[in-house]
């Protein structure tokens, strides 16, 4: 196909990804099915397709898929990680009360310990720890952003592309008219092409008796 401008498709589409996925509560959906992840690819995938003079191939849509995978994970990394250091103890409180809520003294506990871990860890040891997860996170999305243009192009892209007509066969030897007898391909040669017949040949020979005299001068 054509070349078609993936930049602005990759664009919108891990624009998408990347926001999310750093929204608290909201990036909850991205964690559980990838949602987010798989919005953004079918989302790239269909500009993709309405910006292409040609039908967009399954290929297209998985490398388009691929390149807002990359935007949304970066997104997500330099942007998600900051808000979650902000809000880290935000959702550990929640945590706490959900488990409360539940009465389970075993997921009390476990709770409990995770709070005090945290809150034993310095900066360091936080960011050891998060940055790892973080860029496994990303690599997840690209992955699932490329599934999302595969099934982008599955859904949206509806054309085709011309099949081209085979080349046509030669003439089969006996569909062709047969060679006339050899008299009439001898007429049916331009006057200039003849060769020359008896008639011609005696008339020479006539003129040559007519004048002998001129013979005998020749051989004196």
């Amino acid at each position: 196909m054509a070349e078609v401008d993936q930049k602005q498709p990759a664009i919108v589409g891990g624009v998408i990804v990347g926001v999310l996925s750093v929204i608290p509560i909201v990036s909850e959906l991205n964690t559980c099915c990838c949602l987010w992840a798989l919005l953004g690819g079918m989302i790239a995938a269909k500009l993709l397709i309405d910006s292409s003079p040609q039908p967009v191939k399954a290929g297209d849509g998985a490398m388009v898929g691929l390149w807002a995978g990359l935007i949304g994970g970066a997104i997500r990394f330099f942007v998600g990680l900051p808000i979650e250091l902000m809000t880290g103890g935000l959702k550990l409180r929640l945590l706490e009360r959900l488990a409360d809520w539940t009465g389970d003294p075993k997921l009390q506990e476990l709770v409990q310990r995770i709070i005090e871990q945290a809150q034993t860890q310095s900066l360091l040891q936080w960011l050891i720890g998060a940055v790892p997860i973080f860029i496994i996170g990303a690599l997840i999305l690209a992955g699932f952003t490329v599934l999302g243009g595969l099934l982008g192009v599955a859904l949206f892209e509806k054309r085709t592309e011309p099949v081209a007509s085979p080349p046509p066969y030669p003439p089969h030897p006996h569909s062709l008219p047969p060679s006339p007898p050899p008299g009439e391909a001898q007429a049916a040669l331009p006057s200039q092409e003849r060769p020359a017949d008896g008639p011609s040949c005696e008339r020479d020979e006539s003129k040559a008796s007519d004048h002998p005299g001129d013979d005998r001068s020749i051989v004196e």
